[in-house]
């Protein structure tokens, strides 16, 4: 702002500064529109990595409609003598044939001829949204349902078995139907500084059918132990077909505590989740994707882990 005053024959022009009160009324304006700019561009890319995480879902579920109709039947959970995962045998159908051909299924998984391959990021296999995972590391967000209960029949009744008293399954074995029937959902490998998502162990050993509900509740609750909370296994190389690495159970509600049934894997609970909010996109036996809340009653959610249990199944919850 300026003025001026006549002295005679000269023009003073007196000139005023910015006041230190205008400075701070700036920046307040600044700080409050950085403030509302930031969430907003946040939550447009959250929900670019939420479109991104299930498109990867879906293509997962294109390729194990590949695999069926080539092969007749569903990968088994754990496929062949040496522990190789359902992503391992789907690697053909999501144009990864050089890292399938480089696999040796005739030593373990996790053998030193297998190295390389292994430890090779999959793009498809990772969620973008979990801990900045970009294409880093040689785990996976995305889990097979082998179902729930596991130590009350010593059988898998999820789509994804294993073993002599569980045939591999083809579509027609989904009795259920294959529109209320999860063939894989998201989990969150979880962090040591975030302890929603870490993997627990119970204090004591229950594997008996009848201690089943007691083991439950000792994972949701506070009977775990706490020195030995933190597994880093969650989610942990693709290639292995195990409870924890690649496959997932309908134990407990999504996004609840995952558990070791103290030392043992199979009877434990290995649980859903997602960071896109309050529940996890699951992919259907027949191809479609739905976001399933942790609302959904517990009885509902183990029903669509059977592939066979005679339930009748209405998911509404998107």
């Amino acid at each position: 702002m300026t003025s001026s005053k006549t002295h005679g024959s000269r023009n003073i022009i007196l000139r005023r500064g910015i006041t230190l009160t205008e400075i701070l009324v700036v920046v307040s304006i600044l700080g409050v529109l950085f403030a509302l700019v930031v969430p907003a561009v946040q939550a447009v890319r959250e929900t670019a990595r939420k479109t991104h995480c299930s498109a990867n879902l879906r293509q997962l579920g294109i390729a194990l409609n590949s695999y069926v109709t080539a092969l007749g039947a569903l990968p088994s959970k754990t496929n062949g003598k040496h522990g190789f995962s359902v992503h391992s045998m789907i690697l053909p159908y999501l144009d990864n044939t050089s890292c399938y051909n480089a696999l040796n299924f005739d030593v373990g998984c996790i053998r030193s001829a297998n190295v390389t391959a292994t430890k090779t990021p999959i793009a498809v296999f990772l969620c973008p949204s979990d801990y900045g995972n970009g294409t880093s590391g040689p785990w996976t967000n995305y889990a097979c349902n082998v179902g729930y209960g596991y130590q009350k029949s010593q059988t898998y009744n999820g789509v994804f078995t294993v073993g002599r008293n569980n045939p591999i399954t083809s579509l027609a074995d989904i009795t259920d139907g294959t529109s209320t029937t999860a063939l894989a959902a998201e989990w969150v490998r979880g962090s040591e500084n975030d302890l929603s998502h870490v993997v627990y162990r119970t204090k004591t050993v229950m594997i008996a059918a009848s201690e089943y509900d007691s083991f439950i509740s000792a994972c949701q609750g506070t009977d775990v132990n706490p020195a030995r909370s933190f597994s880093a296994t969650k989610g942990t190389y693709w290639a292995r077909g195990d409870h924890g690495k690649t496959a997932y159970t309908h134990d407990i509600l999504i996004g609840g505590r995952s558990c070791y049934n103290h030392v043992y894997v199979r009877e434990g609970a290995w649980t859903a989740a997602s960071l896109h909010g309050h529940g996890s996109s699951v992919l259907f036996a027949d191809g479609h994707l739905h976001f399933v809340r942790n609302s959904i009653s517990l009885a509902t959610w183990r029903a669509i882990g059977t592939r066979s249990g005679g339930e009748q199944v209405s998911i509404q919850d998107k």
